[in-house]
């Protein structure tokens, strides 16, 4: 009697380890998953995340970026079967959904002894561990975000009193995905429809007990499923699935699932497979931020989903009940900034912002954007902390709509941010600064679900800083470079006028334009109003306007006019220099600041050279200097290379 029933236990225990609904025998089958038994396993194609693990490793490339589930079932003689999952998301080779999973099955009953002593007592127990990865074909264009494809490497050990057997097995399965549309077929805003197919049980290393072959069977899934919902209402999704049994036959599964608020979720299902099939009821409940937060002591941008599953197990056994448990991230998947760089400097107002695009795991779910700017680090960290701890406090902070948000604190907050700006379209933000905004900012953007869940942009740049640089020309000197001889009055050639101009800026100037104007000082008192004359243009003589080609920062550059500066006689003396600079570029703005400074112009007085009396030349008795004369056949010129005068004097004595 006793060698009988643990045979059965044997047959019951190594065949259900392959961690699947399925297996090599017609007497029992337990299923893993407390949700999809509940949907008869009709989840080949629909969404399941971490039990894909076990029925179709092709969705986990869909997969949450992190979930953690197990499941409790107590069924005949006392036999316990226990579950866990877990799945985590990674970026590899181009794409952003790379996921890896562990999975874990054990069933087993306690020792157990039919013999009233006369023999030792037995136990059976088998164990199941699941490796699996799965890849989104982010690289395929047009499709590829669509498309997933997955392996599970699964080791099945099975133990029976002091008899053991261990066998390994590979999985593998594609899922694709349409994409959600919006409908709205009444309470439905959008549809989306799943398409699943796996390979079960590819045999790599057999399993034997006793010297004998335990045959797992080859199993292909097809799976279908038609989802639709709408975030802040209802959900519903109907998903059919075929299994093909090697040397069992076919069976049929159909379920559906209907989701009130994201909160209560009821389910049910019908497996047409005689000895094990049945139909199946479930109930969920999710529990989260949106839903009963106090209830939830977890980290933001976690659920929580409780299931409770009661079905059926064909004409043999008795139905069972099922519970499981399942933690995982509800916000938006992760993100990157993409442009500008870190640490580039940026010359005009215009600035283009954008970052990778994101969406929410949760397929009914809708995201907005925040970008957050500020030139302060302090109180960028403020902003971004407080959104990421307590969003409502963040909105009616920095974003107030009523009377009663705008309290001296947050108008205080509010006042220190720069830039908190709500927008839809992250992938081409434009900012236009003012002119006068020129320093060091750092930025980052925010998606936000309905739920208010929080995810920043990611990665070792979760903000990056941009640097807002003008060019700024400086005047550094205006002088008169004089003909060396001096010539007689009837000559009015004074000589070439030269502007020095530095870019004292961080980055390369566009094409600018210089201008001097000159014009006669009459007046030492009255200096400062001919200045303003000269700024508006009122007075004096436009002598050159030259465009200038680009100057990289901290260059410097000389430039001679190209005319000679002539002054008649009528007005020897004292004359007012004024050169300006401006950038010939309308996209491109100057810094205001140097500007205001006055820093791109420049003063200074020019004389005009002392003549000889064609007649005379008288000497002053204290002045002394040399004379050479060059004599030539007809003519003779005197040069004088050193001349004492008095100031400001427009002839020699």
């Amino acid at each position: 009697m006793k060698s009988i029933l643990v045979f059965a236990l044997f047959c019951l225990l190594s065949l259900t380890l392959n961690g699947q609904p399925y297996y090599g025998s017609n007497f029992t089958d337990i299923g893993i998953g407390t949700r999809q038994n509940g949907l008869a396993r009709s989840i080949t194609g629909a969404y399941d995340q971490a039990y894909h693990i076990f029925y179709n490793p092709g969705g986990l490339g869909f997969n949450r970026r992190f979930q953690v589930s197990a499941d409790y079932t107590k069924w005949i003689a006392e036999t316990s079967h226990y579950s866990f999952q877990w799945t985590g998301q990674k970026q590899f080779v181009g794409s952003r959904k790379s996921t890896l999973g562990v999975g874990l099955v054990y069933l087993g009953m306690p020792e157990w002894d039919s013999t009233d002593g006369l023999q030792s007592p037995v136990s059976a127990q088998s164990l199941v561990f699941a490796v699996s990865a799965a890849q989104r074909l982010d690289w395929l264009p047009l499709i590829g975000e669509h498309v997933s494809l997955g392996v599970s490497l699964k080791g099945v050990s099975s133990t029976l009193a002091q008899s053991s057997a261990f066998g390994s097995f590979l999985d593998y399965g594609l899922m694709l995905r349409t994409g959600r549309a919006e409908v709205n077929w009444g309470v439905f805003k959008y549809l989306e429809i799943l398409f699943g197919f796996a390979a079960q049980n590819a045999e790599l290393l057999p399993l034997k007990f006793l010297s004998e072959r335990t045959t797992i069977p080859m199993l292909k899934r097809f799976g279908f499923s038609l989802n639709c919902g709408t975030h802040e209402t209802y959900s519903l999704s109907i998903s059919t699935a075929l299994h093909q049994y090697e040397h069992f036959g076919n069976a049929f599964a159909l379920g559906g699932e209907f989701w009130w608020r994201n909160l209560i979720g009821i389910r049910a299902g019908y497996e047409s497979r005689r000895h094990v099939g049945g139909f199946s009821f479930s109930a969920g409940l999710r529990l989260g931020s949106r839903n009963l937060p106090l209830l939830l002591p977890i980290r933001s941008n976690r659920d929580l989903t409780a299931d409770f599953c009661h079905s059926g197990s064909g004409d043999i056994l008795n139905d069972v009940n099922r519970a499981g448990l399942s933690l995982f991230v509800s916000g938006p998947e992760p993100f990157a900034l993409t442009r500008p760089a870190d640490q580039e400097t940026i010359t005009g107002t215009q600035i283009n912002l954008s970052v990778q695009e994101t969406s929410d795991p949760d397929p009914w779910d809708e995201i907005r954007f925040y970008l957050i700017m500020d030139a302060d680090k302090g109180h960028f960290d403020q902003a971004v902390n407080m959104a990421k701890s307590n969003f409502a406090e963040f909105v009616s902070t920095y974003q107030p709509t009523s009377e009663d948000d705008m309290n001296s604190r947050s108008e205080e907050l509010r006042n220190k941010l720069i830039i908190c700006r709500k927008t839809d379209h992250p992938q081409a933000m434009n900012l236009e600064l003012s002119p006068d905004k020129f320093c060091s900012y750092y930025w980052t953007v925010l998606a936000v679900d309905l739920d208010n869940h929080v995810q920043v942009a990611h990665g070792s740049d979760y903000f990056r800083t941009i640097h807002i640089s003008r060019p700024q020309l400086t005047v550094e000197d205006i002088y008169l470079q004089y003909d060396p001889l001096i010539k007689g009055r009837s000559d009015d050639r004074q000589g070439e006028i030269c502007v020095k101009l530095a870019n004292k800026g961080q980055v390369e100037t566009p094409i600018y334009k210089l201008s001097v104007f000159i014009a006669r000082q009459q007046n030492e008192k009255e200096i400062n109003q001919l200045k303003n004359q000269l700024r508006e243009g009122r007075i004096g003589k436009i002598w050159g306007e030259e465009f200038i080609e680009p100057l990289s920062a901290g260059d410097s550059i000389t430039i001679k006019l190209d005319d000679t500066w002539r002054v008649p006689e009528s007005e020897w003396g004292e004359h007012l220099a004024y050169a300006k600079v401006e950038i010939n570029d309308p996209n491109i703005h100057p810094d205001l600041d140097h500007i205001a400074q006055r820093k791109n112009e420049q003063f200074q007085p020019l004389f005009t050279v002392p003549r000889w009396q064609e007649d005379v030349v008288r000497i002053p008795r204290q002045d002394l200097f040399n004379v050479t004369t060059i004599q030539f056949t007809e003519i003779q010129i005197p040069v004088l290379p050193v001349v004492f005068f008095p100031a400001n004097a427009s002839e020699i004595s």
